[in-house]
């Protein structure tokens, strides 16, 4: 299966607190192998100090190498520091913690879920118009869309954006999950009713409202069920 570029971003591993351990245990090894180091190049018999031999001579004076409160501090601004410069180049910086969760499983992409041939989107939009007849206008609109994707041997399903009007309870919401079961591929529901501004469908959370969404749409791809 094709994959493609879902998001324009950068997703960073770890958070603050593992660059804090990171930065705190680099510390604690440069130090153990400066003190092995300023103790062992005396040793005319070793001219040649092996790293592990550092390392291991190191670590028996580890006890001795501690971090002090100062050095937490430290530790702690440039964690702080570099976190904020990992957010602000990411493109996630706006986003809150548990967003920037949800979407890291984008990483890597979208796999494209191929169409199948043109007796595929047949039988799927009659298998849809068969559940739900009232829905003919939007159930047309996806057949044909299926049916050029098919055409054109498209890597992925490509269906126009279409904005269902019509009234509470004839099963606009059912329509679309049934479309994208029939299609296996997943849906997400985005609540905009209960939110006073927020681009939640453009990516943009200020501003944003139903009137300007619906007059976006050209008049001749709003589908009147």
């Amino acid at each position: 299966m094709s994959q493609t570029k879902f998001i324009d971003a950068h997703f960073f591993e770890g958070d603050a607190t593992a660059l804090e351990d990171r930065l705190r245990e680099f510390l604690q090894t440069f130090r153990k192998r400066k003190m092995a180091r300023a103790l062992m190049v005396a040793d005319d018999c070793k001219p040649e100090i092996d790293q592990l031999e550092i390392d291991n001579f190191g670590d028996d004076l580890l006890r001795g190498v501690n971090i002090s409160v100062a050095d937490n501090r430290m530790i702690r601004r440039r964690a702080a520091l570099v976190f904020q410069r990992r957010m602000a180049a990411s493109g996630l910086a706006h986003l809150k913690a548990d967003e920037v969760k949800r979407l890291s499983v984008m990483k890597g992409g979208a796999i494209l879920t191929p169409p199948g041939n043109e007796a595929w989107a047949d039988e799927l939009a009659a298998t849809l118009h068969a559940e739900m007849p009232w829905m003919a206008p939007a159930t047309e609109t996806a057949w044909h869309a299926l049916r050029r994707s098919a055409q054109r041997g498209d890597p992925g399903l490509r269906l126009p954006p279409m904005l269902l009007n019509g009234p509470a309870g004839i099963g606009k919401s059912v329509w679309a999950r049934r479309l994208a079961e029939l299609c296996c591929v997943p849906d997400c529901v985005v609540e905009v009713g209960s939110g006073s501004a927020g681009f939640r469908i453009s990516g943009l959370e200020r501003g944003w409202s139903l009137i300007t969404w619906r007059r976006s749409i050209p008049k001749s791809r709003q589908l009147k069920i």
